[in-house]
């Protein structure tokens, strides 16, 4: 299955996504903001001692985080050599007008509205990592 990296603010949601991932068969790491995604991922500052090596299979992003915001984070993502095909599902309550922001990276694959239904997310997540 899967290996997901989880970015959000929300303490709460990081672990109803793990839940729900994992239960499927994925295997969920996460990052608390835009800037801890980005050191994880070896695009910006160092990475966090002991977190865990390799890319992931997919990236699911909250939108609205402190530190770093979601579309800068997919951004800095399309603009680094080694995460510029790293699927992104974006995950936002602020309405899928929010959509067209992302137009101009190709690396944002989904974008799910919260509250989202589970298996579109599943969906999402099986049909991206198959095509890795």
């Amino acid at each position: 299955m899967a290996r997901i990296l989880v970015v959000d603010d929300d303490a709460q949601m990081v672990e109803m996504l793990r839940s729900m991932l994992e239960f499927n068969g994925h295997s969920v790491e996460q990052a608390d903001d835009g800037q801890s995604a980005l050191a994880r991922l070896g695009v910006e500052g160092a990475a966090a001692a002991g977190a865990p090596s390799g890319m992931p299979d997919v990236l699911i992003l909250d939108l609205v985080m402190s530190k770093l915001d979601g579309f800068t984070v997919a951004s800095r993502l399309h603009e680094h050599a080694a995460t510029k095909s790293l699927p992104v599902v974006i995950l936002t309550g602020k309405g899928v007008q929010m959509k067209h922001f992302f137009k101009d990276l190709p690396n944002v694959r989904g974008f799910l509205e919260k509250p989202f239904e589970l298996r579109e997310l599943l969906s999402l997540v099986a049909n991206l990592s198959a095509k890795k």
